[in-house]
């Protein structure tokens, strides 16, 4: 019994449980940490795989009111899809475009925009947002120059193949948010 006293009192015993201890502690923490790097790099992994991008291809109308032919070129269906015009009060909401496929958006009232009848200093735009499966939105823009009329007003001059497409800017957590 000498020998479990001699040890009890000994500094030696006290610096075994502190090692021991925080091996121990480490190893949750690292079990910890890993858990949720799989579900940050799971979310990122989902946000891929179901990513939109949509293309506008074209505008039906007149200068009241249009549809605008849109492609979704991405790897997941663009949901949820809303639009509007440059000062113009009208906004549409609604529908889905899916992976490879052609689809008109509703049907916009853009008519009462001072586009048509005001010279603008900036060029207006199309703003498109959509979402994906996982609710992150997308913007598309389309920009759209003023071209002049014989009596004064202007025409809707639009460049298909010039656009910006902003993805949402995602941190870790909403990946993890997302990697469930």
């Amino acid at each position: 019994m000498a020998w479990w006293n001699a040890l009890a009192e000994s500094k030696a015993w006290h610096i075994v449980l502190a090692i021991v201890g925080s091996g121990a502690f480490l190893t949750a923490l690292k079990l910890v940490w890993d858990g949720v790097q799989k579900r940050v790099e799971r979310g990122r992994r989902r946000v891929e795989e179901s990513r939109p991008e949509l293309l506008a291809r074209g505008l039906v109308g007149t200068r009241q009111s249009g549809y605008v032919t849109l492609e979704n070129v991405g790897v997941g269906a663009a949901r949820n899809i809303r639009m509007s015009f440059s000062g113009s009060s009208g906004r549409v909401a609604g529908g889905d475009v899916g992976r490879g496929v052609m689809g008109k958006s509703r049907e916009l009232q853009y008519g009462d925009s001072p586009f048509f009848r005001v010279a603008q200093a900036e060029p207006a735009h199309f703003t498109v947002l959509y979402a994906d499966r996982l609710g992150n939105d997308y913007t598309l823009t389309v920009p759209v120059r003023q071209d002049p009329r014989a009596d004064g007003e202007f025409n809707m001059g639009i460049d298909w193949a010039v656009y910006a497409t902003v993805a949402p800017q995602l941190g870790w957590r909403d990946y993890y948010r997302l990697g469930k």
